[in-house]
């Protein structure tokens, strides 16, 4: 593809220009809308798109002016006062819809960028579009501001917020002031989006822009690639892989199955009694597991605004201080003890899409009980125990000697949790440094 050049779409009845930029190649590439200043796509956006495409991404800028024609003679402030949250929903939506057809572009890794108004309208369609899967904002002023009657500001709108979300913002801005930047990370905290944001001394308004006398080096040498790791990381490709192992060389990455020395175990069906004779006799003997995900993703989730993390540390820090209570119930032990029910916390889940399971057992099954893995092998079987569906199947089959082999596959777009990391609580908490993992 050309590496920058104008491309036309249709938007709320009126062609919209686009200015593009995308690297040499074939793709699939992620993508990124780029959000204009209120000076428009001049010369500085365009050279976003640009740096943007040499950093291996395919990047959009809508010209958000376009209902006033190509020969308006208004000043851009003035044009600026006659967009509306409803116009530019439907703008940046055009446009997502533009990434999404072209040859060169991942429709599923998507995101988007602004800068001063556009930083605004960076945060408002965060919770607006769900087609983003990363967002940045320089210096978002006016969130608590809706344009248009009768319609949520974006900061109002922050418990709709759906993807991961970078800030930068300059200590000596009036709009957003530091005490606006306070705010928004308060919001997104209280509800629980994940979010990292910056803040550069001797930097005000605009100090990204090259092209005014507000550009600050340094801040915006620092900036830059910050805001390109965060895209990297959030728009990265979910790579595949191959995941082999054997329960006679490794117990140790083996999910528990019944006769384990556990008490989370499971039997060799879904709803089965793990201490059937079926479950013990495969539990006791040696299995291969073989898997292939097409693509994979440790997947985090911040707590919501009913977790207090201050509070949760306390509780944990000591057994004699409040909440607790001497003869109380539920005390310490109750939560953090050896079988307490706060005695691990996860972290992340292991998402995977595209899978194909291959399980071999050593155990000899007799017809009988071949017949009764066979019927129930629908309801899903180990390790994954994910049930037969339109999107998955799981079929079973037996040697001449009764040997089982179970094989459980997931069509592609159906991703599904795998696994999850899950701490010691007082690793969880970071009291512990060498607390137990699973």
């Amino acid at each position: 593809m050309t590496p920058s050049s104008w491309q036309q779409t249709e938007s709320d009845g009126s062609t919209m220009r686009l200015h593009l930029s995308g690297p040499n190649g074939a793709g699939p590439f992620p993508a990124l809308v780029v959000i204009q200043h209120q000076s428009g796509v001049d010369e500085f956006i365009q050279g976003v798109t640009e740096k943007l495409a040499d950093s291996g991404f395919v990047a959009a800028a809508p010209d958000l002016y376009h209902r006033d024609g190509p020969n308006c003679p208004d000043d851009m402030r003035t044009r600026s006062t006659r967009l509306g949250d409803r116009r530019v929903i439907a703008d940046v939506g055009a446009t997502v819809d533009f990434l999404k057809r072209h040859p060169g572009v991942d429709a599923k890794r998507i995101g988007i960028i602004g800068f001063c108004m556009g930083g605004r309208i960076v945060y408002l369609m965060a919770a607006a579009d769900p087609a983003f899967k990363a967002a940045v904002t320089f210096y978002p002023g006016n969130t608590g501001r809706a344009w248009g009657r009768d319609i949520p500001s974006p900061l109002e709108r922050t418990a709709e917020i759906h993807c991961p979300l970078q800030g930068h913002f300059g200590d000596d801005d009036k709009n957003p002031s530091p005490e606006d930047r306070v705010k928004l990370a308060g919001e997104l905290t209280r509800h629980g989006k994940p979010h990292e944001f910056f803040a550069y001394a001797n930097a005000g308004h605009a100090f990204m822009d090259h092209t005014k006398e507000s550009y600050r080096q340094a801040a915006a040498e620092t900036a830059w690639p910050r805001a390109l790791e965060f895209l990297r990381r959030h728009l990265a490709a979910s790579p595949p892989a191959q995941v082999s192992f054997d329960s006679d060389a490794d117990t140790s990455s083996i999910p528990a199955r019944a006769g384990d020395n556990d008490d989370n175990i499971f039997g060799l069906w879904s709803g089965s009694d793990p201490r059937s004779r079926i479950s013990q006799r495969f539990a006791q003997a040696q299995v291969k597991v073989d898997v292939s995900l097409g693509a994979y993703a440790l997947w985090s989730a911040a707590p919501g605004s009913w977790y207090n993390s201050a509070l949760l540390h306390n509780a944990h820090a000591s057994n004699m201080s409040p909440p607790w209570t001497e003869g109380g119930s539920p005390n310490w032990g109750d939560m953090f003890g050896p079988r307490g029910a706060l005695r691990y916390a996860v972290a992340n889940l292991l998402v995977a899409d595209a899978v194909d399971i291959v399980v071999l057992s050593d155990a000899v099954f007799s017809r009988q009980d071949q017949i009764r893995i066979s019927e129930n092998a629908a309801c899903g079987t180990w390790p994954f125990f994910l049930p037969s569906a339109p999107s998955t199947s799981n079929t079973v089959s037996f040697d001449r000697h009764g040997h089982l082999t179970l094989t459980t596959q997931a069509r592609a777009g159906h991703p599904f949790a795998i696994g999850a990391n899950a701490l010691d609580i007082g690793h969880y908490l970071g009291h512990a440094k060498d607390a137990d993992s699973h």
